[in-house]
């Protein structure tokens, strides 16, 4: 079982790679709307799919300005969808803008196949499939990212002007919320490649620019894990409002440290928290299995080292699915 124990380990890293600076895979994807009509990307023009949780007050905000930038037609598909358990039941009631598809994503199917971990993010697909533009959160700056991104998507702008309008934009409109969201990424992408004095270094940034921000939170809990600090990551998890962001992400890292601390009754209150509409389980699994193999229940853990395996080789981040 130890051998087990390696592979899987082995397995996570290889799972968790991020997509940065390398050229996001096409998305090729078929849904039913709430009206049961078939909704496919890529379709025959561009295609705008804005993820969405609708009790969420950024989600709103992004809503309103999609359909600001839409109120004169611009030749795009325009696809919503609404991700958590009561997905359907808010599809229902939103105010989409005209023509757009609606689309309940209960169980986060769709965000996990399209590497969706933010809420909102807004996609600009082209007719091939290829992401033209992937727009995490609402920033001041959201507006005029959208409309310089949907312009060069209907062939309204070539690529030289877009770059040009965005980094106008980046001067003007890049505030503290937006800094803080980049250093936290910046320190959850240098973990994976096992950095952590300078994930350390750019967490710090990111709460210094934005002490209560969830996102720069949830990120310092995990350089703390690193550091090996399982005591200090439960204490900061603990400062995260419960709304703040998918359950899952907070539990994955606090059953971590429960297993570094050795509290095997407080961490299998969460092996269903960990896996339940989690669209990326791989590290989740992983961490089940290490409790399942702690416990001698072989068979668990062997079956939880299968869906890490199969989760980090099928998974939106995998290299070679």
């Amino acid at each position: 079982m130890k051998c087990a124990l390696k592979i899987a380990s082995g397995i996570l890293l290889a799972g968790s790679m991020v997509l940065g600076a390398e050229k996001a895979p096409p998305i090729n994807w078929t849904a039913k709307d709430i009206g049961q009509t078939e909704v496919h990307v890529p379709a025959k023009q561009p295609s705008l799919i804005a993820f969405l949780r609708a009790d969420q007050d950024q989600s709103r905000n992004a809503l309103q300005a999609i359909k600001a930038a839409l109120k004169e037609p611009v030749g795009v598909q325009v696809v919503l969808i609404l991700s958590g358990p009561l997905a359907e039941t808010h599809a229902k009631a939103i105010d989409a803008p005209a023509g757009a598809a609606v689309v309940a994503d209960t169980d986060f199917t769709a965000s996990g196949k399209m590497g969706i971990h933010v809420w909102p993010t807004t996609l600009l697909v082209d007719a091939n499939g290829e992401q033209l533009a992937h727009l995490a959160g609402f920033s001041r700056s959201f507006s005029t990212e959208l409309d310089a991104h949907l312009a060069f998507a209907t062939g309204q702008i070539d690529a030289a002007t877009l770059a040009q309008r965005l980094a106008a934009r980046s001067v003007i409109a890049d505030g503290p919320k937006e800094r803080s969201a980049r250093h936290a990424q910046v320190a959850e992408q240098l973990l994976l490649k096992g950095q952590t004095a300078a994930a350390r270094t750019e967490v710090d940034e990111a709460v210094k620019l934005q002490p209560d921000e969830p996102v720069a939170k949830l990120a310092l809990a995990r350089v703390q894990m690193a550091e090996g600090k399982p005591a200090d990551a439960l204490l900061t998890l603990d400062t995260i409002p419960a709304a703040a962001i998918p359950a899952w992400r907070s539990a994955v890292v606090r059953l971590g440290a429960l297993l570094a601390l050795e509290r095997w009754n407080d961490a299998k209150a969460l092996v269903d928290d960990v896996t339940k509409l989690n669209p990326e389980p791989a590290e989740a699994f992983y961490l089940v299995g290490r409790l399942w193999h702690h416990e001698q229940d072989w068979q668990k853990a062997a079956n939880a080292f299968k869906s890490a395996y199969e989760s980090a080789m099928n998974g939106p981040t995998a290299k070679n699915p």
